[in-house]
C-alpha cells in the first residue's frame, strides 16, 4: 500500500556538485540518467560510490554530469559501505520534478530491510513493498504509465511453487515473468544488477557478451538487448573507473517537434492547421510553447498569432494539432511569411525538450486577391 500522498520535488541540481558539460546529445538521449556504480570513482572531479548517483543530464542542449547523496536526498542514514540495489521514481502526474523515489538497500538501515522496496518523499520514508526474506533485490523499476513495479533478485526462491531465478525480471504483484533472460543465453549465473524498462535498458554480472562492433557487454554496459548496442550514456571515464553498476534509472520525457518545416497558404484559406509530435519517450509530462514571430506577414493584419502552451500528460505521444486563422485583406500585395516557433514551457530557446532540428516552421501567406495566384509559393 501506499503511504505517501505528498510527491517529492526532485532538482537535483539543488543536492549535486558543480556540472561538468560533456558533449551534443544523440536524439535519442533520454533527458535524465542516474547511474549508481559497484564502487567509489572520482568522475569529472566529482565524486561518486555505491551511494552517492552519477548524474547525467540534457541542459540546453548539451550533456552534463552532476551528483547527488540519497541519504541526503532521503535523509536517511545510510552507512558508507551500503550500496544501492535499485532506484526508480514515481510520477505524480507531471515532469520528472514531481517524482518521489523507489530504491532498494544492500544491508539494513533505520528498520527497513534489505528485501524492502523504500519509498521517499518529503513526509518521510516507509516500505512500498516486502519480498522473500532470504531475496536481495538486486535491480527495480517502476513504470509509471501502468503503475507497476518490476524488480529482479540476486538468488534463486521458490514462491507459490514457481521458482524465481536471478537471470529474469518480474512483476512485483504477482511474480509474473515480464523479461527472460534465457532469451539472451543467460542462466542461473548471472544477475540483473540494473535495468530500465522505458527503452529496456539492462546490465548484468557477470560479463557475459562479447560484440565485435561494441566490445564487451557485462556489468558496466548499459545495452539495449534487441541491437545489442552499448547505449552511449556512460563517459569513457566512467568505464576505466568502475568494474559494475547497481542501479540505473532513466527519464525519457521525449521531444516536442514540428511534422512541417513549410506551411503554404492561401489568404482567402481562413484557417490552417499543423501538428506537434512527441517523440523519443513518453515519461511524465512534457510541456512546449508555439508561439508566432512576424517577417514580411504582420499579427493581427495578416494572421492572427499564437502564444500557446500545449502539453502531453504521462504517457502520452498523441499528435496535437493547432490551427491558426489567416486574414484577408482583399487587397493585392503580395506574398507574406511568418515563422512559428516551439519553445519550452519557460518561453525560452532551451532544445533539452525540443528537437532543434523541428522547432521552427515557414508560413508563405499566398496572396489571392491578384491576377495571378501562385499556389505553390512565391514568384
Amino acid at each position: 500500500m501506499r503511504l505517501f500522498s505528498v510527491h517529492i520535488r526532485i532538482l537535483i541540481l539543488g543536492l549535486c556538485l558543480s556540472g561538468v558539460v560533456l558533449a551534443q546529445p544523440q536524439l535519442a538521449q533520454p533527458e535524465i540518467q542516474i547511474i549508481f556504480p559497484d564502487q567509489a570513482a572520482i568522475i569529472d572531479g566529482q565524486y561518486i560510490d555505491n551511494n552517492h548517483a552519477l548524474v547525467i543530464k540534457i541542459v540546453d542542449g548539451l550533456v552534463v554530469t552532476e551528483t547527488f547523496s540519497l541519504a541526503e536526498l532521503t535523509g536517511l542514514n545510510i552507512p558508507d559501505n551500503t550500496a544501492v540495489t535499485g532506484f526508480s521514481g514515481i510520477s505524480n502526474g507531471g515532469a520528472f520534478r514531481t517524482y518521489s523515489y523507489i530504491f532498494s538497500l544492500s544491508t539494513a538501515v533505520e528498520g527497513f530491510s534489505r528485501n524492502d522496496v523504500i519509498e521517499c518523499d518529503l513526509n518521510g520514508c516507509g516500505v512500498f513493498q516486502s519480498f522473500a526474506q532470504n531475496a536481495q533485490i538486486s535491480s527495480l523499476d517502476y513504470i509509471n504509465r501502468i503503475n507497476d513495479l518490476y524488480v529482479s533478485f540476486d538468488t534463486s526462491f521458490e514462491v507459490n511453487n514457481d521458482w524465481i531465478r536471478p537471470h529474469e525480471i518480474y512483476r512485483a504483484a504477482d511474480y509474473s515473468i515480464v523479461y527472460q533472460g534465457s532469451d539472451l543465453g543467460l542462466s542461473n549465473t548471472n544477475v540483473f544488477t540494473a535495468f530500465d524498462t522505458s527503452e529496456l535498458r539492462l546490465t548484468f554480472s557477470p560479463l557475459h557478451y562479447e560484440d565485435t562492433t561494441n566490445g564487451l557487454i557485462g556489468a558496466s554496459s548499459i545495452f539495449t538487448p534487441d541491437a545489442f548496442n552499448v547505449e552511449n550514456v556512460i563517459t569513457e571515464e566512467l568505464a576505466d573507473e568502475i568494474t559494475g553498476i547497481n542501479a540505473y534509472f532513466s527519464v525519457d520525457s521525449g521531444w516536442a517537434e514540428f511534422e512541417q518545416d513549410t506551411i503554404n497558404v492561401s489568404e482567402g484559406a481562413g484557417t490552417f492547421t499543423f501538428d506537434i509530435a512527441r517523440i523519443n519517450g513518453v515519461e511524465g509530462a512534457l510541456d512546449a510553447v508555439a508561439l508566432d514571430i512576424d517577417g514580411t506577414a504582420v499579427d493581427g493584419v495578416d494572421y492572427n498569432g499564437l502564444l500557446n502552451q500545449y502539453s502531453w500528460p504521462d504517457g502520452s505521444d498523441q499528435n496535437i494539432e493547432v490551427t491558426l486563422n489567416i486574414i484577408d485583406n482583399f487587397v493585392e500585395d503580395g506574398n507574406r511569411t511568418f515563422t512559428i516557433e516551439l519553445r519550452e514551457r519557460n518561453n525560452d530557446f532551451s532544445t533539452s525538450l525540443i528537437n532543434p532540428n523541428k522547432r521552427i516552421i515557414t508560413v508563405n501567406i499566398i496572396d489571392d486577391d491578384g491576377d495571378l495566384i501562385f499556389a505553390d509559393g512565391f514568384e
